[in-house]
């Protein structure tokens, strides 16, 4: 599994010694909003069985059962979360997919068409 997932990149020079993550499309310019946000909720390990929840900006969401696993969750077997993130300088969206396997948290940047 893990080598399907890219070194996620956290800007540490920044001032008031807070971290900023790194915008794969254009790490030079960082400033992006999260513009929606899903939760994958497997009922056990390697459960066919999903309960996904998805937030967008503005407040709508959205919440179904008993999903099947081959839906977007970035866990083949356990839990997932994927935050999307819409750059200020007009890039494509971005999606930052964490997957859950064996204890382990898996990140992963992926460019949305």
């Amino acid at each position: 599994m893990s080598k399907y997932y890219k070194l996620v990149k956290i800007d540490s020079t920044s001032q008031e010694d807070i971290n900023i993550l790194v915008n794969p499309s254009d790490e030079d310019y960082n400033e992006m909003h999260i513009s929606r946000v899903t939760i994958f909720d497997r009922k056990r390990e390697d459960s066919e069985d999903v309960n996904v929840c998805k937030y967008e900006k503005g407040g709508s969401y959205q919440i179904t059962n008993e999903l099947n696993s081959n839906t977007d969750n970035p866990s083949d077997r356990r839990d997932g979360l994927i935050i999307y993130f819409h750059p200020e300088n007009g890039d494509k969206e971005v999606a930052l997919k964490i997957a859950q396997h064996k204890g382990l948290m898996y990140l992963k940047w992926e460019q949305i068409t």
